[in-house]
């Protein structure tokens, strides 16, 4: 197994990208992450065991129930959790994101992380949406692991490559999380792609 460049993107038909989009105040750092599958993927995930969980977890955990997703998008700066209206702005921000790629709303996986408890204004992520799809590339795993980043003192993301039956696979990966394997891995994203 060989350790490669590209993250997320080194898999063969993924895309990503990341922008600042105004849920953090600090201009300087990015909010809204985005990766993108050429072709309707295979998609599993595990969940936090935690009690308390973001209304993201809920949303995506019914979008991907068929086991398939084209994209992820992921906010920091704002967990989206113990809000009365987080499963309507995880919706719509599924839905607002479909709109604009073309597909189904069922097919995005959406997350959030930063702040617990606070109100997500959507204003933030629609406005957004158009300059974070302009920011997909296939260079872009590190701009979309920036996005997801909250307290993280460095940027984390991986790539690696090796044959099985004479054929080269790749898997990439971003995560975000500095001490926040506990409670449960309640406040822990990470983002897997292969080919």
């Amino acid at each position: 197994m060989n350790i490669i460049s590209g993250g997320v993107c080194a898999a063969k038909g993924f895309k990503a990208g990341g922008i600042h989009c105004g849920i953090r105040k600090n201009r300087t750092k990015r909010d809204l992450a985005l990766i993108v599958s050429e072709v309707k993927a295979n998609a599993a995930a595990v969940y936090t065991t935690n009690a308390v969980k973001g209304a993201p977890l809920t949303v995506t955990k019914n979008n991907i129930a068929d086991g398939k997703a084209v994209a992820i998008i992921c906010n920091s700066g704002n967990a989206n959790t113990c809000n009365a209206n987080g499963i309507e702005i995880a919706e719509e921000t599924c839905e607002l994101l479909g709109d604009a790629l073309k597909i189904s709303a069922k097919d995005v996986v959406v997350a959030s992380t930063g702040v617990i408890g606070q109100p997500l204004d959507i204003q933030p992520i629609e406005n957004g949406i158009p300059s974070l799809i302009d920011s997909l590339n296939d260079n872009g795993s590190l701009d979309a692991a920036e996005g997801i980043m909250t307290t993280d003192t460095k940027v984390k993301e991986v790539a690696v490559e090796f044959e099985i039956g004479g054929k080269l696979c790749r898997i990439g990966g971003i995560a975000k999380g500095s001490g926040m394997i506990h409670p449960d891995m309640a406040t822990m994203l990470v983002f897997i792609t292969t080919d």
